[in-house]
């Protein structure tokens, strides 16, 4: 993941514009978050799939699905006083 973590000074030098390439960094810096997680869900299925026993990574993907919504549904509004995505405001309208 250190591509992404320099990837406003890579796409600067492929000739990308510089409010562009800041904004193309932002979201790379989220993404390096989910890469780890993401390498140890990988292995522990590749295991467990080796082993002949899927279940254990079948529960924990159905217990990521309603974890997941609610971040989501935190972070984008911004409830319990956790900040509001800026996407959220041009896309979203606020809850009522």
């Amino acid at each position: 993941m250190v591509f992404p973590l320099w990837g406003e000074q890579t796409l600067l030098t492929l000739g990308q514009s510089p409010d562009a390439a800041r904004l193309a960094q932002q979201y790379l810096f989220g993404l390096a978050w989910g890469a780890a997680p993401a390498l140890w869900f990988l292995a522990i299925h590749s295991f467990m799939c080796a082993v002949n026993r899927p279940e254990p990574v079948l529960w924990i993907t159905l217990a990521a699905i309603p974890v997941n919504a609610v971040l989501v549904y935190l972070l984008m509004y911004g409830k319990l006083a956790l900040p509001r995505s800026s996407c959220s405001e041009r896309v979203l309208p606020r809850p009522l």
